[in-house]
């Protein structure tokens, strides 16, 4: 993931996604690009995985998700700065990979 995600105050943010998308602002997004970005096994393998466990959430409960304690999000995001922290991507990759590690060990 090549974007930098940002700590905003509602969630972690892709600036672009947002300046993109904002215009709709509560309602859902109609305007998709035409055709998706190509990618490699692994990354395809890592989309279907995450829309699978994720698609059927509702805003409110991806947003209940980001906002977990020990998240990424809810460990960059200073609510007494005016500037937005990077959340560093191997914070995510970390906290995704243990989540599924835990998943895993209750099996």
């Amino acid at each position: 993931f090549h974007e930098t995600i940002f700590a905003w105050k509602h969630g972690p943010v892709v600036k672009d996604l947002y300046d993109k998308y904002k215009s709709f602002k509560g309602t859902p997004i109609t305007d998709f690009p035409e055709s998706a970005p190509e990618l490699d096994d692994c990354a395809e393998t890592v989309v279907k995985h995450v829309w699978e466990v994720y698609a059927a959430c509702s805003d409110m409960q991806l947003s209940e998700i980001t906002h977990r304690p020990n998240s990424p999000w809810r460990r960059f995001y200073n609510p007494y700065e005016w500037s937005y922290e990077v959340i560093q991507p191997m914070s995510i990759r970390d906290y995704f990979k243990s989540i599924k590690k835990q998943k895993n060990d209750t099996r």
